[in-house]
């Protein structure tokens, strides 16, 4: 799904950064060969959309410069979705913010950079607080919106047991009960079950809305947009 939203300002980017959960309750090797492959994997399916590439700046953190802000959040449901369908024990945190990058943007690493909108985001990222939130964006004026949207996205999120990742990852893109049953070897009536169990349909929806959202503008609006789905 891509909605292309780009910011006139050309001294304004949006910045992605991202950091693994209580990174120090997992082994160190395991956890940094998945996480590179992960980020290795995203880099290539979002080559064309990142003006730097998401970078591992420490062993559990990264960022990036995504073109625009569907790109953005393009790649973090990306992770997400990549998470359970490689059934990664971990889980990782994400902000997204418009900002000042003051130093020539390096498109072969993220790397070297400075400006108020990384500083911003690092901000948000190492921010102390057992209440941090899962997802935050610090964008425009739908901010407050969109960070509600994903608040409920977390909690429903937060009730997922892991044994049941990969099937959470198929039911959120097949609709076919049919054929995700001959998958897993269940009847199509219990993977009906699961889907009301785990809430798919309320996750896709929030999903859709979060994209939704950025299409949403005033005359006054620094963005443009035009809708499209890729």
């Amino acid at each position: 799904m891509c909605i292309s939203i780009t910011n006139k300002d050309t001294m304004s980017e949006f910045v992605i950064m991202g950091d693994i959960k209580s990174s120090r309750n997992y082994d160190e090797g395991e956890l940094q060969l998945a996480f590179t492959g992960l980020i290795k994997a995203t880099n290539r399916n979002f080559e064309d959309e990142l003006k730097s590439p998401l970078t591992i700046t420490l062993g559990d953190e990264f960022q990036g410069v995504p073109a625009s802000l569907n790109t953005c959040l393009d790649i973090i449901f990306h992770l997400e979705e990549a998470l359970l369908l490689l059934n990664h024990p971990f889980e990782m945190r994400y902000v997204c913010v418009s900002g000042e990058i003051n130093t020539p943007i390096n498109p072969h690493i993220a790397h070297g950079m400075m400006g108020p909108g990384l500083t911003k985001a690092r901000e948000l990222l190492t921010r102390k607080s057992r209440s941090r939130p899962k997802y935050h964006t610090l964008i425009d004026e739908k901010d407050r919106m969109r960070n509600q949207l994903f608040s409920a996205l977390a909690d429903i999120q937060s009730h997922w047991r892991k044994d049941d990742y990969k099937l959470i990852y198929h039911m959120i893109n097949n609709e076919s009960d049919a054929q995700i049953g001959d998958t897993f070897d269940k009847h199509r009536t219990q993977i009906w079950k699961f889907r009301n169990k785990y809430l798919i349909s309320a996750y896709q929806n929030l999903k859709e809305v979060i994209f939704h959202l950025n299409t949403v503008y005033h005359e006054d609006s620094d963005t443009d947009s035009d809708y499209s789905h890729r």
